[in-house]
């Protein structure tokens, strides 16, 4: 599981940088007043397919280690709201080239605010860092004072 675990964490990178393409696909289209073309299709697809792949690991990462930490369920729920907003667009599949791409460049946006929320809320969000770090920063309850700081008298 182990593998799965850093997998997961690696693939952010590419599923954030399809979002980011397939966004500005979107949004070029949807500027541009163009057709929704192979390019708009392929990349939406590509993001949310990639995106699709990130949930079932972390579906499958979720049922080994469960959901004791709080980080955890806010990360699976950010997430799994991400996920389905990132979906919509597949509901308009019937609109006009322009309107097709403004749907999906909005929710593509929203999708891809979540999920950096989403990350940024885990105890080594972005970069990896330390494992121990982040279980110390995890088991720290977070109502204690600093030991080393004097009590102030008025």
């Amino acid at each position: 599981m182990e593998f799965l675990r850093t997998f997961h964490g690696h693939n952010k990178w590419l599923v954030l940088l399809a979002l980011v393409v397939a966004l500005l696909v979107q949004t070029r289209a949807a500027l541009g007043g163009r057709d929704y073309g192979k390019l708009e299709r392929a990349t939406f697809a590509a993001g949310a397919g990639l995106l699709g792949v990130q949930l079932v690991m972390g579906l499958v990462l979720l049922t080994q280690y469960g959901l004791s930490l709080p980080h955890v369920v806010e990360h699976a729920t950010t997430m799994t709201l991400a996920f389905i907003v990132a979906h919509v667009p597949y509901r308009y599949k019937q609109r006009p080239g322009p309107d097709r791409a403004r749907i999906g460049a909005l929710c593509l946006g929203a999708a891809l605010v979540l999920i950096i929320v989403g990350i940024a809320r885990l105890p080594y969000p972005f970069f990896g860092g330390s494992k121990k770090a982040a279980a110390a920063q995890v088991e720290a309850p977070a109502s204690t004072a600093p030991e080393s700081a004097p009590a102030s008298t008025p």
